[in-house]
């Protein structure tokens, strides 16, 4: 089989929502150098939280993550003195400050543990939730 009989018999399709938002690949080169050496970078996030914020931060880049066909930047923010996460997709000014910072430890599936997708909040609570048996297959074939 060829592929190209592979490109004629398959395809995949994300629509709506969760079609993957477009980022800029220089900027996606420039978020994986920034973590692959340990630079630390000025970012302007625009936030989605309080419409029309733009605001500068100057952080540790840690991990690049595909969550739910969006990239995010996990970083070590000192001024708030945790791990915090950006989209890129909200992220504009991206520049490395000249400094180098050492490794700090950092476990994707412990952030994103206690969350769904990008929604890590480190108060969850367990809930049980109840689905009719139309929908319950649909709920079980997903993490």
């Amino acid at each position: 089989m060829t592929f190209e009989e592979i490109e004629q018999a398959l395809s995949f399709h994300v629509l709506g929502f969760d079609a993957p938002a477009p980022v800029d690949p220089e900027l996606v080169r420039a978020a994986l150098q920034a973590v692959l050496h340990r630079k630390e970078v000025l970012i302007e996030h625009r936030s989605v939280k309080r419409i029309g914020e733009v605001s500068e931060h100057t952080v540790e880049p840690l991990h690049l993550s595909m969550i739910n066909h969006a990239l995010y930047l996990w970083h070590w923010d000192p001024v708030h003195n945790e791990n915090r996460k950006f989209a890129l997709t909200r992220v504009g000014k991206f520049r490395q400050t000249g400094r180098t910072f050492k490794p700090r430890p950092f476990n994707i599936d412990d952030e994103i543990d206690t969350g769904m997708g990008a929604f890590n909040e480190k108060n969850a609570k367990d809930v049980r939730l109840r689905f009719t048996k139309q929908f319950a297959p649909f709920i079980l074939e997903r993490r």
